[in-house]
């Protein structure tokens, strides 16, 4: 399974560099929660199952999470939402939480100029949440109502790259940009057998430059 990347050395959201990356994924009997990786420029980690952090309420069933941070109701603050700018594949569910203390906020589509009515969130408490699922491609902006200088954008992809044993889905599609967004989402579902819900699976993956065989991620 091949998929295009967009990545200089310097980690900059420039499109200098073009690599056609060997994708190498291997699936293992675990009993280990499945995780989405989330690859930035000069970061790349995994949120694990949609669990992280540690969640007040078995109720959230997204698979992606942004944090409404402290200090967010501020015009200065150097964050408002955290990250502002997601690339996620279509059938992720977003999760925002109000994790600043005292301040109410909302999660509102659109701007403040062209609401576009996709999702609202209504009020959020401190300590609430809202979540919704993105099933349709596009970029969808979206603000706080009570404090419009918060922004945001999730970008969707519905394409699929299938492979041998899996299906690779990419908040920037078919070409994997990660120099455009904050966050980039990749997921992989397994397509030669049937995964049941109780008995996640454990992927290794590893992202190879092909001239160097240098590894990206890992």
């Amino acid at each position: 399974m091949h998929v295009l990347l967009f990545m200089n050395s310097s980690g900059r959201r420039e499109k200098s560099s073009l690599y056609t990356t060997s994708l190498i994924v291997s699936s293992l009997a675990s009993f280990a929660l499945a995780a989405i990786i989330i690859v930035a420029p000069n970061m790349a980690y995994a949120q694990v199952g949609g669990l992280f952090p540690f969640l007040p309420t078995s109720e959230v069933l997204s698979t992606y999470i942004v944090r409404i941070i402290p200090g967010a109701a501020f015009e200065n603050s150097l964050f408002h939402y955290y990250p502002d700018d997601v690339a996620i594949p279509a059938g992720t569910t977003i999760a925002w939480f109000n994790d600043d203390p005292g301040q109410p906020h909302t999660v509102t589509s659109g701007t403040l100029e062209d609401p576009s009515n996709i999702f609202n969130s209504g009020v959020i408490p401190y300590t609430s949440f809202f979540q919704h699922t993105f099933d349709q491609a596009g970029t969808f902006d979206y603000y706080c109502t009570i404090h419009p200088w918060r922004t945001g954008t999730v970008t969707v992809s519905d394409a699929v790259e299938r492979g041998h044993n899996f299906e690779l889905r990419s908040g920037t599609g078919l070409t994997l940009d990660l120099t455009q967004h904050n966050r980039t989402v990749l997921e992989f579902r397994p397509i030669t057998f049937t995964s049941q819900e109780t008995t996640p699976i454990t992927y290794n993956v590893s992202l190879l430059a092909p001239n160097t065989q240098e590894e990206i991620f890992s």
